[in-house]
């Protein structure tokens, strides 16, 4: 599906003239339709530059989330992304 999405941006992009702003955190499609890539990190933008650039930077924030990995300078916080059950959702949920 994302091949699919990437070649739309590209091909409205050449048949518009246009510029797009794609946000994403799928490495393979922002390589595909981008020809400059920004990577933010708590509000700071770490890098913008190209593609290559961008695949060959030692900068640790920037290799760890390109490599996709769980170990380096940026902490997960994994307690935020727990899903809410259905009654917490709801508002239905808790002592009343």
């Amino acid at each position: 599906m994302s091949d699919v999405i990437n070649d739309l941006i590209l091909d409205l992009q050449k048949a518009l003239k246009t510029t797009a702003i794609v946000v994403t955190h799928d490495m393979k499609s922002a390589y595909k339709v981008a020809s400059r890539i920004a990577m933010i990190h708590e509000g700071r933008v770490l890098a913008a530059a190209h593609p290559e650039i961008i695949k060959i930077t030692n900068d640790p924030y920037i290799r760890q989330f390109v490599d996709g990995l769980s170990q380096g300078p940026i902490k997960m916080k994994l307690k935020e992304f727990e899903p809410e059950t259905a009654e917490a959702a709801s508002g239905r949920g808790g002592a009343r």
